[in-house]
């Protein structure tokens, strides 16, 4: 007798386990996102996000010494960011759902054989920004 959860509703209920446990590590203020010409990227634990944290250049209300910010432009910024990382948040659950290598190895045959704006991962990032 199996003691562990075997079969196929392990299938469904261990990935939904390890996504309500599991959340991912968010770097800002990364050379990475350079790396792939883009302002986040998703690399497993990770999340890269190439603008440094913006709430953290504010202080009680004051702009911390030499943050030069226009409070128009703050305020845009941090919405760009939180989109950001809304997006790279759904690519951090597409890869607990498809267990990490197959995300990445379903996600580069989607940009072989339909190109980035057609991947169906990119699809649904973008519909849920």
């Amino acid at each position: 007798m199996c003691l562990t959860m075997c079969g196929p509703l392990s299938i469904v209920i261990i990935p939904r386990l390890i996504k309500n446990v599991m959340r991912p590590i968010i770097v800002f203020n990364s050379i990475v996102p350079r790396l792939f010409k883009s302002e986040g990227c998703m690399l497993f634990p990770f999340i890269f996000i190439k603008s440094p944290k913006l709430p953290d250049i504010i202080v009680g209300g004051v702009v911390r010494a030499g943050a030069s910010v226009k409070w128009q432009q703050l305020v845009i910024d941090i919405e760009e960011q939180k989109k950001i990382l809304k997006h790279e948040t759904i690519h951090f659950n597409q890869c607990l759902k498809y267990w990490v290598i197959g995300f990445y190895l379903l996600n580069a045959y989607y940009n072989i054989r339909y190109g980035y704006e057609k991947n169906r991962f990119e699809i649904e990032a973008h519909a849920n920004d």
